[in-house]
């Protein structure tokens, strides 16, 4: 797992097998902070086919929407669908150029029961864990 930090939040790559696994993104507008980052790490956008965002505030989400533009896949937990666009109306409210809101209907969907599956098919070995927190 390697740790990137680009702006003000932790985000994190676990390379596996068949794809590798970004977990969270930074505020929009970072899209040029996170490729500096990714380099940094000796990581490709092409090690990286799937991102799960761990809450959608602004600054767990911002450059979701880009990066699945680059055909990075959004994997969504289904607790999640309906808080997806949470962040959609505060970029709105400031303005944010470049924003591009989650495209829900090109994410893939999972439980958290179907998480290991997924994993693994990444040829990553784990689980995510529901851990609500400050935000549903």
């Amino acid at each position: 797992m390697k740790k990137l930090r680009y702006g003000n939040t932790n985000t994190f790559f676990i390379p596996g097998i068949a794809g590798g696994l970004l977990i969270d993104t930074d505020y929009a507008g970072t899209l040029h902070g996170f490729f500096r980052a990714i380099k940094a790490a000796g990581i490709g956008t092409d090690d990286i086919s799937h991102l799960i965002v761990t809450h959608y505030h602004p600054d767990h989400m911002g450059i979701a929407g880009e990066l699945q533009k680059l055909g990075i896949i959004l994997v969504i937990l289904d607790v999640q669908l309906e808080y997806v666009h949470f962040s959609d109306e505060i970029f709105a409210r400031e303005r944010h150029p470049g924003y591009v809101p989650v495209d829900e209907n090109a994410a893939k969907v999972i439980t958290f029961t179907e998480s290991r599956a997924f994993l693994r098919t990444l040829g990553i070995d784990g689980e995510i864990v529901h851990t609500p927190s400050h935000s549903k």
